[in-house]
């Protein structure tokens, strides 16, 4: 298949480069540094291409994380660079959002410490084989996780089509809180509590068509500290304008928040899939797009332009106007079936909110709400039980 230019490349799944294709690039950039003279050579690093990245996982580097060898710095970066890291984060429900996200991580990373609980090893933040440059934000960090997930019901997590299938079950898990404590640790050790083995995948699509998700059951009701089920949009779709944010594990490194007050949706003409401009990277894969105003998930994170250009002997991100737009989620319309309903989101739109309560309310005063259940805790009477059960979803941790 031939393609007439960078933008004629087919769409595809947002990660970095795979074996091959990095073998391909070193050679390719090999070869131009042997044929081009001594003098040329430091301008000799490809442009940054605007065509999506090939389905495949994260490739982490095999060499280890050293932060003693690595100075410590404050992108796919549409504008400005709008991750923070969960230390940094202060508004709660964003801190709530990010309690629900995992790391997808090989399995042979993590060692039974005997004690209840695991270790997990990491690796030194590579692309094209080099170090992030002086200027990369992020750059000093470790990387473990090959993509996102997120918890959509008790035992259930939610995350890409190419992230997960049926030969991952017992080579991959689910850890929750790979986060960074301050500017300078990372954490690498958790409780039990934080790991979960995939069991069964209830559901999965990945299609030329943009059909791209995952969920899996896991083996056991994740109790993992903070972490309740996301709620997702359950009809109609998104418009363009909705301002959007993203929680994830951007090139594998610790839980990244990213909620840009410019990050909005651009095009939701499709069925299937929206665009924004979020910034994202390969490991984001799997990651739940946020619709701002509500918390509610209107997404999985999947595709988008390339993340990175070498710049000499180092790389940094491929930076883009906000306009630009290139990075693709799949709809939750094509995975909310096999997702639960919370018992208290009465009116099922993905959110716990004064509507459920009021909901309530009408169905205690024996005002009709259209056969909704309104008896939250299942004791065969809609009063104030109730009603307390849905405030205490909404705002109790």
């Amino acid at each position: 298949m031939q393609f007439k230019a960078l933008n004629d490349f087919p769409r595809s799944a947002k990660r970095p480069f795979t074996r091959l294709r990095d073998i391909f690039v070193r050679c390719a950039l090999a070869s131009l540094l042997v044929a081009m003279p001594t003098a040329l050579r430091d301008d000799a690093a490809p442009a940054a291409s605007s065509a999506k990245m090939a389905k495949a996982r994260t490739e982490l580097s095999d060499v280890p994380w050293d932060p003693a060898s690595l100075a410590l710095q404050p992108k796919l970066v549409y504008g400005t660079d709008d991750r923070l890291d969960v230390y940094q984060e202060t508004d709660p429900l964003r801190l709530e959002l990010a309690a629900a996200t995992c790391a997808v991580m090989r399995a042979s990373r993590l060692t039974d410490n005997g004690n209840g609980t695991f270790t997990f090893s990491t690796s030194a933040y590579l692309e094209f084989g080099l170090p992030a440059c002086e200027t990369e934000p992020y750059g000093a960090q470790p990387v473990a996780a090959f993509c996102t997930g997120w918890l959509a019901g008790k035992d259930l997590i939610a995350t890409a089509g190419h992230c997960f299938d049926e030969s991952d079950i017992g080579a991959v898990v689910f850890v929750f809180g790979f986060d960074m404590t301050d500017a300078t640790t990372p954490v690498t050790t958790v409780n039990a509590s934080q790991v979960y083995t995939g069991t069964q995948v209830v559901a999965r699509e990945l299609t030329s068509a943009a059909q791209d998700y995952a969920i899996v059951r896991v083996d056991r009701t994740v109790t993992a500290p903070g972490a309740h089920p996301l709620g997702v949009r359950r009809a109609g779709t998104i418009t363009v304008g909705t301002p959007v944010g993203v929680i994830g594990h951007p090139a594998g490194l610790p839980t990244k928040i990213a909620f840009g007050s410019t990050t909005t949706v651009a095009d939701s003409s499709d069925p299937t899939f929206f665009l924004s401009n979020l910034d994202t990277y390969g490991g984001n894969s799997g990651s739940p797009v946020f619709n701002q105003a509500t918390g509610v998930v209107e997404g999985i994170l999947v595709r988008g332009n390339a993340d990175y250009v070498p710049q000499g002997s180092c790389f940094v991100s491929n930076q883009l106007p906000d306009s630009s737009a290139g990075e693709e989620s799949t709809k939750a319309s094509a995975f909310q079936a096999f997702i639960p309903v919370p018992a208290a989101d009465i009116d099922g739109d993905g959110a716990i909110n004064a509507v459920d309560i009021q909901l309530v309310i009408n169905a205690a005063l024996a005002i009709d709400i259209g056969g909704m259940n309104a008896d939250v805790n299942g004791d065969g009477h809609v009063d104030a039980v109730d009603i307390q059960a849905v405030i205490n979803s909404t705002f109790v941790d």
